[in-house]
This record gives structure tokens, sequence and C-alpha cells, in this order.
């Protein structure tokens, strides 16, 4: 696994939970979707730079789920910050 892999593994993981702890938690703070759109960027670019085409999916898979997630939580807020 390249270090681009790798990087996109972690970002996978990391995002995969903080989707999970925003679906269950009413409110969510406006750092952990700060952090959210920030991954979200991140994984973005790394679908780009991997060499690995499970870690690919992975990273468009972790993009969908973090869209699916903030739209059922607050769309006119993710429209907004994903224009």
């Amino acid at each position: 696994m390249s270090p681009d892999d790798v990087r996109i593994h972690d970002l996978v993981v990391e995002a995969c939970a903080l989707t999970q702890r925003l679906a269950s938690e009413a409110p969510a703070d406006e750092r952990a979707w700060a952090t959210l759109h920030h991954l979200r960027a991140a994984l973005d670019a790394a679908v780009e730079q991997a060499e690995d085409g499970d870690a690919r999916d992975a990273a468009c898979g972790a993009v969908s789920e973090i869209d699916r997630a903030a739209r059922a939580a607050v769309p006119a807020r993710w429209e907004r910050g994903a224009a």
C-alpha cells in the first residue's frame, strides 16, 4: 500500500467515525461539521492520488456517506458549504 493509500484509509476511518457520531447526536456542534467538511475535501482530493482501486472506492464511499449524513441533518447548511 502506498503512503497515499494509507492516508486515504486513515481519512476514511476518521470520516466514518465522525459521521456515525454526528448521526447519533443532536444537535451537532459547528466544530464537528467543519471537521467533516475538511475530511470530505481531503478525501475528494485523495481520490486523484490513490493507486489502489480499493482505497479509491473507500474514499468515494466515505464522501457519499458524508454527503448523505450532512444532507439528512442540515440540508440548507450543507448546500451552502459544499457549493
